[in-house]
């Protein structure tokens, strides 16, 4: 929650009061139900409690939470004017009939799914859908966005001039106007306090998601992550082991790919994209014991010779970051979803509001 007042969530705050209490929302969903789409698929990352050392000392990217209190009111708030389904009973049973269906998927495989969000989930009864990255399941990996998140929130100026030009690593294969553009942005990240910074951070990664991983290793490493740090960071970010997904397995989470090793399958060479997408299927079927028939693109990261390995590695559907609700006869391998976080779902006071999270919705397309 911010303590400043901000003019432009308070506008978005009026206007979406305007909005869901007018009846707009009621009247968009019955269009969008007469035109077909009626299949919301929701994708979330992380659910932990507000007072998580997580959330008050920014050990992971904020853009990818909610909180446990706003993620139970959102179910509530949905169960209103959707069914929810489990995932391949919805692929299926969506191309007929009228009804608006609400799919709840995770990606990535937090450890703490297990602690928050699933408990949540089993008291409303509901489905739920997890994509994993199989090649980091029960191993001590660390995402990238989470470690620069932190160093960005931590950095000092002094720490981004010292050691941002040091690395041949780093600028190895960039574009000079790329390097300074990156350079004058963690510049301007260290000179704005510390609570403003969010913003930045955000344009940051968008910026450097499609770099190979070495250099967005070379760029933590001249943010300069301590020790005591990195511990810190491994223990609260951790993710699941396979005996603790085979235990959700057998109380009925679904469960999909998230390729191998959470790579952007559009920039990396055809051989290692393919690899990624059929091994994880592979990997993931001989783990469970059962056929995996869907997986969710990293990043939502997809090209036209991504989708045709996914089709010829055996996957019937998949799943994208593309915004909006589905509708029956929608792309199987380009399935919308849509990211739900915390600014998504609260007002100018940092309180969950229904109105908020319609308007955001119905905003959400591509």
């Amino acid at each position: 929650m911010q303590n400043k007042f901000n003019f432009k969530n308070f506008l978005r705050t009026v206007l979406a009061w305007l909005y869901y209490g007018t009846g707009l929302f009621a009247l968009h969903l019955w269009w969008h139900r007469r035109v077909g789409r009626r299949v919301l698929v929701l994708m979330f990352h992380r659910v932990l409690p507000a007072d998580s050392p997580v959330l008050q000392k920014h050990l992971a990217l904020r853009s990818l939470i909610v909180t446990a209190e706003n993620f139970a009111l959102l179910l509530s708030f949905l169960q209103k004017y959707f069914r929810f389904a489990a995932r391949a009973a919805v692929m299926q049973s969506a191309q007929n009939g009228r009804e608006k269906y609400c799919v709840v998927t995770f990606d990535d495989g937090y450890h703490d799914f297990l602690k928050y969000a699933w408990p949540i989930l089993q008291r409303h009864n509901l489905p739920v859908t997890m994509f994993l990255p199989t090649a980091l399941i029960g191993t001590s990996h660390q995402f990238w966005w989470d470690q620069l998140y932190h160093a960005c929130m931590k950095m000092e100026l002094a720490g981004a001039r010292a050691g941002f030009g040091k690395s041949s690593t780093l600028a190895e294969g960039l574009a000079s106007e790329m390097f300074s553009e990156v350079a004058a942005l963690l510049q301007r990240l260290a000179a704005t306090p510390a609570p403003e910074r969010a913003p930045l951070i955000y344009r940051l990664v968008a910026f450097i998601q499609d770099w190979p991983e070495t250099r967005v290793r070379a760029l933590l490493q001249n943010l300069d992550l301590k020790i005591e740090q990195a511990r810190i960071l491994a223990k609260e970010n951790a993710l699941m082991n396979w005996d603790e997904i085979k235990s959700l397995r057998q109380a009925g989470v679904d469960f999909g790919s998230h390729a191998r090793h959470h790579l952007n399958l559009a920039a990396i060479a055809t051989a290692q994209m393919q690899e990624e997408v059929a091994a994880s299927r592979q990997e993931l079927a001989a783990q469970l014991q059962e056929a995996v028939d869907s997986i969710s693109f990293p990043g939502g990261h997809h090209s036209n010779e991504v989708l045709s390995a996914v089709a010829a590695a055996g996957y019937s559907h998949a799943f994208s970051t593309r915004k909006g609700l589905n509708r029956p006869g929608e792309e199987p391998y380009r399935l919308r979803r849509v990211n739900i976080w915390d600014e998504m779902l609260q007002d100018f006071r940092g309180r969950f509001s229904p109105a908020v999270f319609a308007f955001n919705l119905m905003r959400s397309k591509d």
